[in-house]
């Protein structure tokens, strides 16, 4: 026969009290606050998001606008470069028949 040590005896205990299903709150604390309720803490959640936004100063703005059209037209430019020199290749081989 096997003698249970209180460390054993301890943790099956501790088993049995996990497996004890919870007793389960109210319904009304269970179901979900109505539609405006929810709206409203939705708001409130945004309010506080964005006073936690670092916004950028005038001079940042302006600084990172200006280097967003410099890309912009820069692949711009690329594109219609490209563009320009496969359309003809294009029309050349479409004009190609086989004999």
């Amino acid at each position: 026969m096997v003698k249970k040590t209180d460390q054993s005896i301890e943790k099956s205990s501790k088993k049995r009290e996990q497996k004890k299903p919870e007793k389960k709150a109210s319904k009304k604390a269970d179901s979900k606050p109505n539609i405006f309720r929810r709206f409203v803490n939705y708001a409130k959640a945004v309010k506080v998001e964005l006073t936690r936004v670092v916004w950028p100063t005038r001079a940042e703005l302006l600084r990172m606008s200006i280097i967003v059209v410099c890309t912009l037209l820069f692949f711009g430019v690329v594109i219609f470069l490209v563009d320009s020199g496969v359309t003809p290749l294009l029309h050349l081989f479409s004009q190609l028949r086989p004999e």
